[in-house]
């Protein structure tokens, strides 16, 4: 949906609009086509979730997560919904093995991050 203006990937209560017909942001809203296609197939999962613990529909069948595929997800498009097997390897690395180790690290010592060979900085609040 971009009546007001265009997104760029979901965000939060994103999925409001096509539960409750009904835009947040304006009353005003037409649901496309694609909208309505949408809808369906996200209330048909809604519901199938409910019900199996998957969340199919007509045109897709779950894939659940495995040892080999770990952030595999569901793709939910108007023109055809499929199964992903990774989501943004890219920021599962980033967010599971850098900030995980990293930051982390440097939050339990109380330390910012610095450049290589430059001066050490240890919160004294911490």
């Amino acid at each position: 949906m971009n009546q007001n203006g265009d997104f760029t990937g979901a965000y939060h209560t994103n999925e409001f609009p096509y539960i409750f017909d009904t835009w947040i942001f304006s009353d005003k809203f037409e649901f496309s086509a694609d909208d309505r296609e949408y809808q369906r197939l996200l209330l048909e999962s809604i519901v199938e979730f409910v019900k199996t613990g998957k969340p199919s529909n007509g045109t897709m069948k779950w894939k659940p997560t495995s040892k080999k595929y770990p952030s595999r997800y569901l793709s939910l498009r108007p023109q055809g919904s499929h199964m992903v097997e990774a989501y943004k390897p890219e920021n599962v690395h980033f967010w599971t093995k850098i900030v995980s180790k990293e930051v982390t690290s440097h939050i339990l010592k109380g330390k910012r991050f610095q450049k290589p060979g430059g001066p050490e900085h240890t919160h004294e609040e911490l």
